[in-house]
């Protein structure tokens, strides 16, 4: 039985603004007790990298997100990219910055509760 799931255009009925729930995924949970809906946060219609995406707010925060290239992992080629937001510390407003690499399969959050939340979506 698959534990990860697309609603797609055309699977779902109902009022108009059913239509945003077009993208978004429903995977079992890491620990198999229960379910989680994830999102789509931005979108580009590129396929040549460096890929940047659009800025987007997720959780009180904006977002800056980009595909620099693709590395090749034990499950085949993996996105690789940097990240920034305008995330606010103590004290004066700073931006905090990284890089990120993303993993094949359902089981590609490595059961890290972080990473885990931060590609959710809550209600």
């Amino acid at each position: 039985m698959p534990n990860q799931w697309k609603i797609n255009p055309g699977d779902v009925e109902g009022g108009s603004s059913g239509s945003l729930l077009d993208g978004v995924e429903l995977r079992q949970k890491a620990d198999g007790k229960g379910y989680e809906l994830v999102a789509v946060l931005a979108e580009t219609d590129s396929n040549e990298v460096p890929i940047d995406f659009p800025p987007f707010a997720y959780r009180g925060i904006v977002w800056d997100m980009d595909i620099m290239h693709f590395e090749h992992g034990t499950l085949g080629d993996q996105p690789f990219g940097n990240w920034s937001n305008n995330y606010r510390r103590h004290g004066p407003p700073a931006e905090e910055d990284g890089t990120w690499t993303a993993q094949a399969g359902s089981g590609g959050m490595g059961g890290d509760e972080d990473n885990e939340d931060a590609a959710s979506a809550s209600a």
